[in-house]
């Protein structure tokens, strides 16, 4: 979706913004929150009263319409009111980025799988996985959710997800090239499934990496932007193209070492175990070839070092 731009961020023009175009900002706010409350408790990021969606609209607005924003340190995409639809960004405004990540782990089973029933649980992991996979689609391109999917047919089929057999792959040039598609796709998803993105951080890997792997791409290899068209969006002086490379795969690197520890055991729940044979998938060795981080030894040692699995034996 194509979302207008936003082209004077100064206070008196933003509080302007919300004057003219309030209504328009409030349901896009309204419905990205309503979404959120699916899955999260906005009590938990300090939003009061009877109604908490309105209560988090009402936060957003004034504090794009008051307070400090830096439209360096955002993404070139959310500079328009996409940003509207950013839940994460103005969760990190309200509580910060480290607080949010904590906020926003996977929440733990109150009570053990046999008391609360695997039906449910599988259904409440169904239902995640669903909204990550459109997170994946609306961030990246069309074809990755399609190597998603055919990359994890095996451990669907364990939740009872049918991936049609028939659904044409796009086109890769060898099976080798097939596999580092459907790796770069598991490593994308889980990142965003588990929400290892930083939208908020101005570091340059963190930029880089947010712009190139995670950022709407065209929908043809190699599925990412390009170092040219990311350039602007890096704070400081202009970096030719190698050297934005370089920064994305160090933030890759650091993602996937966030990835390896979050799947350092198995876990003992059938449908816990589900959960972590999908993200266990995305981190492999094809993984760092995906990444272009073939040469980094230490995360190969990670990866050679994590429980392996049958994925028809949960």
């Amino acid at each position: 979706m194509e979302y207008e731009p936003i082209s004077d961020w100064t206070q008196p023009a933003r509080a302007a913004l919300v004057e003219t175009r309030g209504a328009e900002i409030r349901l896009l706010l309204d419905t990205a929150f309503t979404e959120l409350c699916d899955t999260r408790d906005l009590a938990a990021f300090g939003f009061r009263g009877d109604d908490l969606v309105a209560s988090a609209v009402e936060w957003c607005v004034a504090r794009f319409a008051q307070g400090e924003l830096d439209p360096g340190r955002l993404p070139v995409a959310s500079r328009s009111f996409r940003l509207f639809t950013e839940v994460h960004f103005w969760l990190a405004q309200k509580v910060g980025a480290h607080q949010l990540n904590r906020l926003l782990q996977p929440p733990q089973p109150a009570l053990p799988t046999s008391a609360l029933g695997v039906e449910d649980l599988l259904a409440g992991l169904r239902e995640g996985l669903g909204r990550a996979l459109r997170t994946l689609r609306h961030r990246t391109c069309a074809d990755l959710v399609t190597y998603w999917l055919r990359g994890s047919q095996r451990v669907l089929a364990l939740l009872g997800k049918k991936v049609p057999g028939e659904a044409p792959l796009p086109p890769a040039s060898n099976k080798t090239r097939l596999s580092v598609h459907v790796h770069d796709a598991r490593f994308r998803f889980q990142c965003l499934y588990r929400h290892l993105v930083d939208d908020t951080s101005s570091r340059l890997e963190a930029v880089a990496v947010r712009e190139i792997l995670f950022s709407a791409c065209e929908n043809a290899v190699p599925y990412r932007r390009p170092a040219a068209e990311v350039a602007p969006a890096l704070p400081g002086p202009t970096r030719g193209a190698r050297e934005i490379r370089h920064l994305c795969q160090d933030g890759a690197a650091e993602l996937l070492a966030t990835l390896v520890e979050r799947l350092s055991s198995s876990p003992d729940g059938v449908v816990e175990r589900l959960d972590w044979m999908l993200g266990r998938e995305a981190a492999a060795p094809m993984t760092l070839v995906a990444l272009g981080l073939e040469d980094r030894a230490d995360l190969r040692l990670q990866l050679q070092s994590h429980p392996s699995f049958d994925p028809e034996m949960p």
